[in-house]
């Protein structure tokens, strides 16, 4: 299962994350199990688009 807080993944019997430290919410009966869930359609922080790198210019001198 997945961290709803921090998408670490964790034991499916874990309490608390591993990671970021949040209890995990109880699952009920209805529920669908987070292996029924399509990970790519989880709710959670929205991700950070990757910071650009810098590549200096070289010229011929």
């Amino acid at each position: 299962m997945f961290c709803h807080y921090c998408g670490n993944r964790m034991p499916n019997d874990a309490a608390f994350c591993n990671n970021c430290g949040n209890k995990v919410p109880q699952v009920s009966q209805g529920s669908p199990t987070n292996s029924e869930i399509d990970p790519t359609m989880r709710s959670g922080p929205p991700s950070q688009p990757p910071l650009p790198v810098w590549q200096p210019t070289v010229q011929a001198g």
